[in-house]
């Protein structure tokens, strides 16, 4: 272990007792830290003339073919021109199914793009596109977006069972 006066040891090897070795290494960390630069405002100078260089990310180069503000609606798609579409405007619609259970209620007039409807009735919808045709069931706490509408009253809803008990479904239109 060695004794309280026990002197730094003189090399890493060799016998030496434990405090003499500790004693080495702290004037060894004491010469490295006096190597170390005196920081300037919490930096490190890296471009050696003791002065740091502030960066602006807004001074870098963008690569070849970056996304830019001018051009964030189009993008490539497997070599072809894509848009992205873009929100204008946006809301909530309800709609009440059928007394009777087995028409379809339309969702009221509001111009949209498209509807997602969130199924949390408690029992699965069926919506119908048009008001003819095949209708696409939307399962009990399921969603589903309808695309390609220019307006939400091209929705229609209903049970599956057809129950006339009525339910009220909630969508989110988008312009």
């Amino acid at each position: 272990m060695g004794q309280a006066g026990d002197g730094a040891a003189g090399s890493d090897t060799g016998s030496a007792s434990l405090l003499a070795l500790c004693k080495r290494h702290l004037q060894q960390w004491t010469v490295l830290l006096a190597r170390i630069p005196a920081l300037v405002s919490g930096r490190v100078p890296v471009d050696g003339s003791g002065v740091t260089q502030p960066v602006s990310v807004a001074a870098l180069p963008l690569p070849s073919g970056a996304a830019t503000a001018a051009n964030q609606t189009a993008v490539q798609d497997n070599g072809r021109n894509r848009t992205i579409e873009t929100v204008q405007s946006a809301g909530v619609l309800e709609v009440q199914t059928s007394a009777t259970g087995a028409n379809f209620a339309l969702f009221a007039s509001q111009a949209c793009r498209q509807l997602t409807l969130l199924n949390d009735t408690g029992t699965d919808l069926e919506v119908q596109r048009g008001g003819t045709g095949q209708a696409l069931r939307v399962q009990d706490g399921m969603g589903y977006t309808f695309r390609g509408l220019t307006n939400a009253n091209q929705l229609g809803v209903r049970r599956v069972d057809q129950s006339n008990t009525q339910v009220s479904a909630r969508a989110e239109w988008e312009n």
